[in-house]
């Protein structure tokens, strides 16, 4: 990511918006397969805070989320988060 000195590039990071607006298309008509290829390229151009929560929303949608991420460390706050989220989102 970025030059030999870890500067990012405006170019690098408009091409990992573009690729992060496509996984969410793609995230939103259901192919997400696609999306989950999509956000982790957009992350390996210019990591965003964006791009890791709509992948972990992806994996959820997908089931299965849980042993998806990378350790149980990770794991363990997705999870704290995604019940925050589904608590204060979910209608009442």
């Amino acid at each position: 990511m970025g030059d030999k000195n870890g500067v990012m590039n405006h170019e690098t990071i408009t091409q990992a918006w573009e690729v992060l607006q496509d996984a969410y298309q793609a995230q939103m008509e259901g192919d997400y397969e696609r999306a989950v290829e999509l956000y982790q390229s957009s992350l390996g151009l210019h990591p965003t805070a964006e791009a890791h929560t709509f992948l972990g929303w992806t994996y959820h949608f997908q089931g299965n989320w849980k042993m998806r991420l990378p350790n149980a460390g990770v794991r363990s706050r997705s999870i704290q988060i995604l019940a925050i989220l589904t608590t204060t989102l979910a209608p009442t």
